[in-house]
């Protein structure tokens, strides 16, 4: 009995010492990357990409646990928005934030929680071919010591590689449809008007599109008191977007609301606009998270009618969210001014 128990106590300290000695010589790092080409241009996909609102519909984990709990945070596709999702045991926990937007690049940091905590850098890279866009999706992956050991006995980037193929696809079927639903569409809620010229006063800056929520915020609280006491409101609050570039992350725009005076003696503090002409609208409905639709929808129009867009492009946030709790109800009247 002694010989068994001796021999049981030697066999588990070999298979310790294994456990703990064979990582140190054995590589902690893993790299995965696939690659697909699609037919549409870099541009258009890389957005897409860039928007994690349309993550679940081509990721391949999605599927697996149809109960996942996912949030969203931040501006549509725009750096330091997040994807945070809470699965089964199959899928985990984890948060993607968008931390670069490059030229051909969109750079991730994929953290995961469960079921166990890493940092994951991942990529996606665009390039032009000459029938439409290579898209490479890479991710470079570390494993803590001792853990490391199963690197010895499972291939992660074979493994991880068969997910990143079959979302690829995925995409490539996603984004395909997406495009086929938008050439489409029913321009029918889309006008073509005329604006009267109307006074804008507000705040214009350059900022990252992260930080378009909070330049509100901070805004139009004290840009409401000071009409309020000087001139006579017209309207609901405004979004002015002078510029917008999605290769940067940043627009040049303002938080404005409208004013019956014209040529008002606007106070220094803040700047005015006399805004009217011919127009495009579209009267979106739904939360602010979902207003890229509407874009995408003038975008689309004004290529199928060979029409150029002026500046700037009008948001006039019609709806109080104080007011209706309801977000299928809000409405949010898009105006794209057109060059004459």
């Amino acid at each position: 009995m002694k010989k068994v128990i001796k021999f049981i106590f030697v066999f588990l300290l070999i298979l310790i010492g294994v456990f703990f000695v064979l990582p140190l010589f054995t590589t902690n790092k893993y790299t995965v990357e696939r690659t697909i080409q699609l037919d549409s241009e870099k541009e258009a996909i890389a957005s897409f990409v860039a928007d994690f609102n349309h993550f679940d519909k081509w990721s391949p984990w999605a599927e697996i646990d149809t109960n996942m709990q996912v949030v969203i945070q931040g501006e549509s596709g725009a750096v330091g928005s997040n994807y945070h999702w809470k699965g089964n045991e199959e899928v985990g926990e984890g948060i993607m934030t968008l931390t670069h937007k490059q030229q051909d690049t969109l750079r991730v940091n994929l953290k995961f929680v469960e079921p166990f905590e890493s940092e994951n850098p991942t990529y996606y890279a665009f390039h032009e071919m000459k029938n439409g866009t290579k898209v490479t999706w890479h991710m470079e992956g570390k494993m803590a010591y001792p853990w490391n050991i199963i690197l010895l006995f499972m291939d992660m980037e074979d493994a991880i590689g068969k997910d990143f193929k079959k979302g690829l696809k995925k995409l490539k079927k996603t984004f395909d449809k997406d495009i086929q639903k938008n050439k489409n569409l029913n321009f029918s809620a889309i006008q073509e008007t005329e604006i009267p010229k109307r006074n804008f006063i507000g705040v214009k800056d350059q900022l990252n599109f992260g930080n378009i929520q909070s330049f509100y915020a901070a805004h139009l609280p004290a840009l409401y008191s000071y009409v309020n006491k000087h001139f006579t409101l017209s309207g609901a609050p405004t979004g002015l977007y002078f510029s917008w570039d999605d290769k940067k992350g940043e627009t040049t725009m303002a938080a404005a609301v409208p004013i019956r005076e014209l040529d008002a003696n606007v106070d220094t503090t803040y700047s005015s606009w006399i805004i009217g002409g011919k127009a495009l609208k579209y009267e979106h409905y739904g939360n602010y998270d979902s207003i890229h639709l509407a874009h995408e929808r003038l975008d689309l129009y004004l290529e199928e009618n060979n029409l150029t867009k002026d500046s700037p492009v009008i948001e006039e946030y019609v709806t109080d969210p104080g007011q209706e709790t309801d977000t299928t109800k809000w409405q949010t009247n898009v105006y794209y001014m057109l060059k004459k």
